[in-house]
């Protein structure tokens, strides 16, 4: 009797757990950098996976957006201050990573990122966490060498 009771508690979580969770089939959600940047508040960024180490977060205020093109800054910071001096002016392009086709189709999930005065590459952000109000984010930072 125990043996049955055990069984039909697995088949019914085996059989409720899809159900509960808005289906049987799990579509890959493609997470949209154009909604996470627009904002006018400023956006922080604590343990970046970015390798240069010479500050401990960044904030990045969007000065504006258009199309594709992202124009903004950074502000570096270290032991929790932000350092005035330690600004970067940037500018990014969106586009769709990990795409078979085309990286043009919306919505963007990834951003090229380069200096405004020499467009020198810098990094490139996948966006790959968004919550569904679009206020928190996790970017993954590689960075760009010879792309």
């Amino acid at each position: 009797m125990k043996k049955d009771t055990i069984i039909l508690a697995f088949v019914c979580i085996f059989i409720t757990a899809p159900l509960r969770s808005d289906g049987w089939y799990f579509s890959k959600v493609t997470f949209d950098m154009t909604k996470f940047l627009n904002t006018s508040d400023p956006i922080w960024s604590y343990m970046t996976t970015s390798r240069r180490r010479e500050y401990d977060c960044k904030v990045d205020v969007i000065d504006d957006m258009y199309n594709k093109d992202v124009l903004f800054r950074r502000f570096l910071g270290y032991r929790k201050f932000i350092v005035s001096e330690w600004v970067l002016f940037l500018e990014g392009r969106l586009y769709r990573a990990n795409s078979r086709a085309r990286t043009d189709i919306k919505p963007y999930n990834a951003m090229k990122v380069s200096y405004r005065e020499n467009g020198a590459p810098l990094d490139k952000e996948t966006l790959v966490y968004q919550s569904r109000d679009n206020i928190c984010g996790i970017v993954e930072v590689d960075e760009m060498v010879n792309d």
